[in-house]
């Protein structure tokens, strides 16, 4: 009878063991925050965006965006995340990447007479980049393009 219990026992917690394991491998490691993002021959100086408070805040309020700068959303998990234009004075672009930094979605132009509007990505992202408007085309950024995260 004692054999059977440390059987069943034994048996559980190696499904609850590989279970742990299985979920481990789901979880994204996540880059070292990063000042620039490079896209293609474009480099842009970039803030972090990686807390919930900070990414519902975005860039609200701010009246201008240099070029070549902007926010970049760090995502927990890889999702369908949504980017509206609520209480943004500007009009941006804005880049998907997946966790692999590779560019799998864009949205040109979203103003601030979108809202409340959302833009989804075509694909599971799990980084997010706002820039001015204007910078997909002038920078001939296009889908697929791989980006790359660094320090200054």
């Amino acid at each position: 009878m004692k054999r059977i219990f440390l059987s069943v026992v034994l048996f559980f917690g190696i499904i609850a063991l590989l279970t742990y394991v299985s979920f481990q491998k789901t979880t994204v490691s996540q880059p070292v925050a990063a000042d620039r993002v490079t896209i293609g021959n474009a480099i842009f100086t970039v803030v972090i965006a990686d807390t919930d408070a900070e990414r519902t805040l975005g860039l609200s309020g701010r009246t201008t965006l240099d070029p070549d700068t902007g926010l970049l959303f760090i995502f927990e998990n890889p999702s369908r995340a949504g980017i509206w234009m609520k209480d943004m004075n500007i009009p941006i672009d804005i880049l998907w990447f997946d966790q692999d930094l590779k560019l799998i979605s864009v949205k040109e132009n979203a103003t601030p007479a979108s809202y409340p509007d959302i833009f989804y990505p075509t694909k599971n992202a799990l980084y997010v980049l706002e820039v001015p408007t204007g910078t997909i085309r002038s920078h001939n950024i296009s889908i697929g393009q791989q980006a790359t995260f660094s320090r200054k």
